[in-house]
């Protein structure tokens, strides 16, 4: 099992209901495969990898992308 955030998402006071990590939710298009999903981000200055948004989303299955399935790629911890 993984180990869940100490606290849940928007538990903090003042947190406004933000998730507590930072990332982007991302729609799968037509085509996209984790590899390019990640190259997209990249281009747009998020380094992420296809390795750090498959450990992202634990129960996705990166061979069965699904169009309209929406998947979280994590921000970098350091711009």
């Amino acid at each position: 099992k993984k180990k869940k955030p100490a606290s849940a998402p928007g538990g903090d006071p003042g947190s406004g209901g933000a998730p507590a990590e930072k990332g982007f939710e991302h729609i799968v298009a037509s085509g996209d495969t984790l590899s390019t999903i990640a190259q997209a981000f990249r281009e747009k200055g998020i380094k992420v990898t296809s390795d750090q948004i498959a450990k992202a989303n634990p129960k996705l299955d990166p061979t069965k992308l699904r169009v309209g399935q929406k998947i979280w790629i994590p921000a970098p911890d350091k711009p």
